[in-house]
C-alpha cells in the first residue's frame, strides 16, 4: 500500500521550503520525518505533495516513537531513495480529497499517480 502525504502551509510557506526539508534537513536527522499519526503497517511507498502537488516519493523503512520529541509528534518514519522532483506535478483535488494522509488504495487512485510520475521522471 502507498500513502500521499500532504505538507501543510503551516508548516511551510512555499514549495521550495518543502523540498529543502526535504533534501537538507531529512538527512539530518537520519531520514526521519515526524507526524501526529500513525501509519499503516503496510505502507511501501510514500509520495509527499504540498499545495496540492506532487513534490516527491520514497521508500518507506520503518517506524519509531521518538519520546524525546513534543507528544503530537513522536511518530517516526524512516524512507530511503527519496526522489525530489524537480518540476511538480499539479494533483486532481477530486482524487485525493482534504486528508492530510491519503492511502492509495484503489486503482484509479494508483493510475492516476503512475501517469504523474511518468510525467514528473520523463
Amino acid at each position: 500500500m502507498d500513502v500521499l502525504i500532504k505538507f501543510s502551509k503551516k508548516i511551510f510557506d512555499k514549495e521550495c521550503h518543502v523540498k529543502g526539508y526535504l533534501l537538507c534537513e531529512l538527512p539530518k536527522q537520519e531520514n526521519y520525518f515526524h507526524l501526529k499519526q500513525k501509519l499503516s503497517k503496510k505502507v511501501k511507498t510514500i509520495y509527499f505533495s504540498f499545495d496540492g502537488r506532487l513534490v516527491a516519493k520514497a521508500k518507506y523503512i520503518s517506524h519509531k516513537i521518538d519520546k524525546y520529541r513534543m507528544i503530537e509528534y513522536q511518530n517516526g518514519y524512516k524512507i530511503e531513495n527519496l526522489i525530489v522532483f524537480g518540476d511538480s506535478k499539479k494533483i486532481k483535488s477530486s482524487i485525493f480529497k482534504g486528508r492530510i494522509i491519503n492511502y492509495i488504495k484503489d486503482k484509479k487512485q494508483k493510475k492516476y499517480i503512475k501517469k504523474l510520475l511518468k510525467d514528473a521522471v520523463g
